[in-house]
């Protein structure tokens, strides 16, 4: 089966794919991810979580947080953590997330945040600075 793109032509902040061989949902910020709103985040993110919940198969993340360039509110990072992390992890509590770390420390740390008020994913997640690394580890090669 094929790499699926998710996201809308039309969002300008990331690219989303999900690869149906590999059970494995992609994520790629661009660096406009530094003109979104909060708004903004809630709807692109809702609508991808929307999106993937089709697939039953999911069993890792690779999230490309090399240009995420938004800071998160304490209020944005509960409210993601809420909506969008616990929900894909109460599909599959074993999901392997990878983290390509951002480039921006506010963002990455607001990131690290949001992640972390799930205690869930203490134990299936892992940030990286490669991308090859990333995603030997998330395939366990």
């Amino acid at each position: 089966m094929p790499r699926i793109k998710l996201s809308q032509d039309d969002n300008k902040y990331f690219t989303s794919y999900f690869d149906e061989d590999l059970g494995m949902y992609e994520l790629f910020w661009n660096k406009e991810s530094e003109d979104m709103e909060d708004e903004d985040y809630k709807t692109l993110m809702l609508k991808d979580k929307e999106l993937l919940v089709a697939y039953p198969d999911v069993d890792f993340f690779l999230l490309d947080n090399r240009n995420f360039l938004f800071s998160m509110s304490p209020d944005l990072q509960e409210w993601s953590a809420r909506e969008i992390t616990s929900k894909m992890f109460e599909k599959n509590p074993n999901i392997r997330t990878a983290i390509l770390v951002s480039s921006d420390f506010i963002a990455q740390l607001s990131i690290e945040q949001a992640i972390e008020e799930d205690e869930q994913t203490n134990e299936t997640t892992k940030y990286f600075e490669d991308e090859q690394e990333a995603r030997e580890w998330i395939l366990g090669l």
